[in-house]
């Protein structure tokens, strides 16, 4: 792979390539509706590849050992219409704005599809997250994707100056210890088999594996919280993300829209530079929804303390839009998810995305 593309070789991403990939990402701001870049706090290969499931190529030129190109993905396991799969996630597709139109960016789609299928099989779950209006991206996927999701919505929350009331008599909301693993995948999993086409399954093995893991020795990114009722049932819950030890996201460019909405709201700081803490693995009770919305409350308080701003993700079509209860005029973008797989996802149900 590569030896058709002039000019240019594909390898394997190795450790020592953190400084290059860190000046391409520089170089190489997302051409999509918001543009933004990443500025990282660690190495580079360190924050792309600490939690040991990604695989990555780049492409340097031959004539300066320049990286000109880097694409990573990432194995892992998903459900697809109630059927668990293994799947590969397509992400960091990034190419220097002087190697675009060369071919750069199809040698490394097909690098890692050859990748992928050898490592799972012709019939492998791919999947790839597209921002909205990033035409060249859904072009590029169109090649190999059988179908593209409806849009996926991601919020940009700021965090407030005031603690929210107390939650209602008889809740509680805390971190989670190692003996609510279990009560919390089996909820996680209940919500998302009556509710969801394809979503990441969450098993307590996988999600203890998760809080351990971070980019940076003894210091924890990931956390889970619950809210429980007054038999200490658990009633949601939710994972944070503290991303600002891997990355800092700087915004350079929003459509006019935005600029003027945030001139009033302020949700995005001031110089463009977003200490982001990402929401995931949300799930709550049929019936619990006040106290869900108590639970994203009360850690969007608790978020202060890991960063400037909160990014919750979720379908439009499904319940967990109900949990984050977003005001219509928060600054949001959209992406969809590039999707090769077996079994057709319908369009009335929501999906989880994969990141």
């Amino acid at each position: 792979m590569g030896d058709d593309l002039p000019g240019f070789r594909l390898r394997e991403l190795t450790p020592g390539d953190g400084p290059a990939v860190g000046r391409l990402y520089a170089a190489s701001p997302d051409t999509g509706m918001i543009r933004f870049r990443p500025t990282f706090q660690v190495d580079p290969y360190v924050a792309l590849m600490f939690d040991g499931l990604q695989t990555g190529v780049v492409v340097e030129r031959t004539d300066s050992a320049e990286v000109v190109g880097i694409g990573l993905f990432e194995l892992g396991d998903i459900v697809v219409r109630d059927r668990p799969s293994r799947y590969a996630l397509l992400h960091s597709l990034v190419v220097h704005p002087d190697a675009r139109r060369r071919g750069v960016a199809r040698s490394i789609v097909d690098w890692r599809l050859a990748r992928v299928r050898e490592t799972l099989g012709d019939d492998a779950v791919i999947v790839a997250t597209i921002q909205k209006d990033n035409a060249g991206s859904f072009a590029a996927a169109s090649r190999w994707a059988t179908a593209f999701s409806s849009p996926i919505s991601s919020v940009a929350i700021g965090l407030p100056s005031k603690p929210p009331k107390a939650p209602d008599a008889g809740l509680r909301i805390r971190r989670t210890g190692p003996g609510d693993l279990e009560a919390y995948a089996a909820a996680y999993t209940a919500m998302h088999t009556a509710e969801f086409d394809l979503w990441p399954p969450a098993d307590a093995a996988e999600l203890s594996r998760w809080l351990e893991t971070s980019p940076v020795p003894d210091a924890r990114t990931n956390g889970l919280w619950v809210v429980e009722d007054a038999g200490g049932q658990l009633l949601a819950g939710l994972g944070t993300t503290e991303v600002r030890r891997m990355t800092v996201l700087q915004v350079d460019a929003l459509p006019m829209s935005m600029r003027l909405l945030d001139s009033v709201l302020h949700v995005i700081p001031r110089g463009g530079s977003m200490e982001m803490v990402r929401i995931s693995r949300m799930w709550f009770r049929p019936g619990a929804e006040p106290a869900a919305r108590a639970l994203f409350g009360a850690v969007r308080w608790e978020a202060r303390t890991q960063g400037n701003v909160m990014i919750a993700t979720f379908d439009p079509r499904g319940p967990l839009g109900r949990m984050v209860a977003p005001p219509r005029w928060l600054p949001r973008t959209a992406f969809s998810l590039a999707i090769c797989g077996p079994a057709e996802l319908r369009p009335d149900h929501p999906i989880e995305p994969v990141q």
